[in-house]
């Protein structure tokens, strides 16, 4: 088994992919909030204002965020293991035909 897994070559690691491009939004964000400092005044006159409920429903909307791109991650990967199953079954059922 470990032959056929080396010879269909290296696996693409959607999660690597998935959550880097997620931190680099988030990075991207901060670096434009951050460059101005009209910007800067508006992000801390927006953040000071924030009542402690909207707060709290902020975090539970990144939470749920965070959740859904653990998802997104773990359908990748299913997907990813599906089509390389049906390949190794493929190659299987026409080594047996030979």
């Amino acid at each position: 088994m470990p032959e056929d897994r080396a010879s269909a070559g290296p696996r693409t690691r959607w999660a690597a992919i998935v959550w880097g491009l997620l931190f680099a939004a988030i990075a991207i964000a901060a670096l434009v909030t951050l460059l101005s400092a009209e910007s800067r005044d508006a992000f801390a006159a927006w953040a000071f204002d924030l009542s402690p409920t909207t707060v709290t429903l902020y975090a539970l909307f990144a939470v749920g965020a965070l959740v859904l791109v653990a998802g997104l991650v773990g359908l990748l990967r299913r997907a990813q293991r599906s089509v390389q199953g049906r390949g190794q079954r493929r190659e299987q059922r026409q080594a047996a035909r030979s």
